[in-house]
């Protein structure tokens, strides 16, 4: 999809195949649900000479679908996670040779993964400000804006008992139980 961006891409899945996104002690599980390409964006799309630049992790594009999720992997400041997505969105909606990523695609989300899974509070306002982002560039909307932006605990072992969407805020994933993009 984003033709001039070939250098960043990392990886391009089919549907089933399985990746491991990576980035200073954080792991993201996958399992492609369709065509999948994943772009690096930090120190990637978005150099780092750009100064003052917030910006995510990861670019997943589902190309069949047509679904841009941003992935900041993080540690423990999941409210600073939520900047780095909704200024790199901003950041690909001004720039004309990437906007195509989220405003000619059906929906826009963000993806917030943390071993420990601390969710800002509904009512902060870096929250609602990237939830609002996200919402009003998808074509698709979810039932509410909140649900535009996931948080993620990738753990070492899920629990039997877990089911997914049992907790809406927070999904579980380890290397047996993928999120599926």
């Amino acid at each position: 999809m984003l033709n001039n961006c070939n250098r960043y891409l990392e990886q391009r899945l089919e549907h089933g195949e399985r990746y491991t996104l990576r980035e200073r002690g954080s792991v993201l599980f996958i399992k492609a649900a369709t065509n999948l390409e994943i772009y690096k964006v930090d120190n990637g799309i978005i150099s780092k000479r750009i100064q003052g630049q917030n910006k995510c992790d990861y670019l997943m594009i589902n190309t069949t679908e047509l679904v841009s999720n941003f992935v900041e992997l993080k540690g423990t400041d999941t409210e600073h996670a939520c900047d780095q997505i909704h200024d790199t969105v901003v950041f690909f909606k001004q720039n004309q040779e990437l906007r195509e990523a989220v405003v000619d695609v059906n929906q826009v989300k963000g993806y917030i993964v943390s071993p420990n899974g601390n969710v800002p509070n509904i009512n902060s306002v870096s929250r609602k400000k990237v939830c609002r982002e996200l919402y009003q560039l998808s074509k698709k909307k979810l039932s509410t804006l909140f649900d535009h932006l996931v948080f993620i605990r990738c753990v070492k072992r899920v629990s039997a008992g877990y089911r997914p969407g049992e907790t809406p805020t927070v999904i579980l994933v380890d290397n047996n139980h993928l999120l599926i993009v």
